[in-house]
């Protein structure tokens, strides 16, 4: 890439910059869109110009190609909501959830089970017992350790 055009390309940016994102923030109602905007119309003049040559209006061409990408990103957004709509109108409705919210004092209880303060097999082993409702034998035999050392890390993370 040439340096002049580079350097052509800084020049417009700072004398136009400001004017293009102020345009595109007019456009899209959103600052953080028009700012991405103007630097993806700036990333396409670092591709263009130099073997095109810089246009005779650089800023205008800026703000051309940054409404242009506007354009195709709400073009992209809302073939994305026509998309999840039929996708919607062919799922079944649900009247029921099949899931219950776990009430606090439970969530409450996967905390404790889990503090830090216990080591990550004592925490498995508590969160399966008291959670879970499991047995030690049950446990035991996911974990793949004896019951006797389930029970002891059962009852060593409950004193702590």
């Amino acid at each position: 890439m040439s340096e002049e055009v580079t350097e052509r390309i800084a020049a417009v940016w700072r004398i136009e910059g400001a004017s293009v994102v102020a345009t595109l923030t007019r456009v899209t109602g959103d600052v953080a869109l028009a700012e991405d905007l103007a630097s993806a119309a700036v990333l396409a003049a670092l591709e263009q110009w130099p073997g095109e040559g810089v246009p005779r209006n650089p800023g205008a061409w800026l703000t051309a190609v940054a409404k242009r990408r506007a354009i195709d990103t709400w073009r992209r957004e809302d073939r994305r909501r026509e998309r999840y709509a039929q996708l919607a109108a062919v799922l079944p409705a649900e009247t029921e959830p099949d899931w219950e919210p776990i009430p606090d004092d439970v969530l409450r209880l996967v905390f404790i089970a889990c503090h830090p303060v216990l080591s990550r097999p004592a925490q498995v082993a508590l969160t399966l017992r008291v959670v879970g409702g499991l047995g030690t034998t049950e446990i035991a035999r996911m974990l793949l350790t004896s019951v006797p050392t389930v029970q002891a890390r059962i009852t060593r993370a409950k004193r702590t």
